[in-house]
This record gives C-alpha cells, sequence and structure tokens, in this order.
C-alpha cells in the first residue's frame, strides 16, 4: 500500500480499527484516557513546591507529584530551574556572572593563542 499511496498513507491495520469504531458508533477522534502515570506535570504546582523547600530531590518531586523523575527533570528544564550549591535555582546569569563568563572566555582565547604563537602553530607562512 505504501508503495502505491506513498509513505504518508495510513496502515491497513489501523484502517480495521478504525473501522470497527466507526461502525460500533464511535465516532470520536480523540484518544481515550489511559492508566497510568500522567505525563505531564503542572509547573505552577512544581514551582510552589520548590518555593516551598529549594532542597527538595527529583525524586521527592515524582512521589509527590505522581509522575515518574524524567517528567520532572523535562519540567524542570522548562521552567528554567537547576540544582546548584544544593538548591534549586533560577538559571540566570546576573550582570555579574555575565561579566565574568565573558571575561573567562576572552582570557582562555588569549590563552590560546598565546599558546599557538609559542608553539609555531599559527597561519602565518
Amino acid at each position: 500500500m505504501y508503495e502505491s499511496l506513498g509513505i504518508n498513507t495510513v496502515c491497513y491495520d489501523t484502517v480495521k480499527v478504525w473501522f470497527r469504531k466507526f461502525k460500533a458508533g464511535h465516532f470520536d477522534i480523540e484518544d481515550e484516557p489511559r492508566s497510568g502515570r500522567p505525563i505531564e506535570v503542572d509547573c505552577e504546582q512544581l514551582k510552589l513546591i520548590i518555593d516551598q523547600d529549594r532542597n527538595v530531590s527529583i525524586r521527592t518531586f515524582a512521589l509527590e507529584l505522581d509522575v515518574c523523575q524524567k517528567t520532572i527533570v523535562n519540567a524542570l528544564k522548562y521552567i528554567n530551574v537547576i540544582f546548584k550549591f544544593n538548591r534549586w535555582v533560577p538559571h540566570e546569569l546576573t550582570a555579574e556572572g555575565k561579566r565574568k563568563a565573558r571575561e573567562s572566555s576572552l582570557f582562555g582565547s588569549a590563552q590560546r593563542s598565546k599558546k599557538r604563537e609559542n608553539s609555531g602553530q599559527n597561519c602565518d607562512l
């Protein structure tokens, strides 16, 4: 079927399932709710938990919100929070932090070019 209709076609088994549902009178195209842990987490609720106690582990978050740890990790990335100095902090650089990062970057590039000059690895021929 893919060869004749192209790669964007639905496989035959999927069509059979749809036909069976439509024949039974189920015309809703949305997926039915499934059992198990939810795959999404309420980011506002996560922020509230972090504000209450910044020393909470990912495992504790997962148990409290009834989601898996990977879901918590993804949500923390989404709300831009990292675990630093044994507590959860916003992942933002202050003006001072940005200045230090820029200086260290400039210092590092100056050191690399100095090494190249001393080792004879420069581009002048």
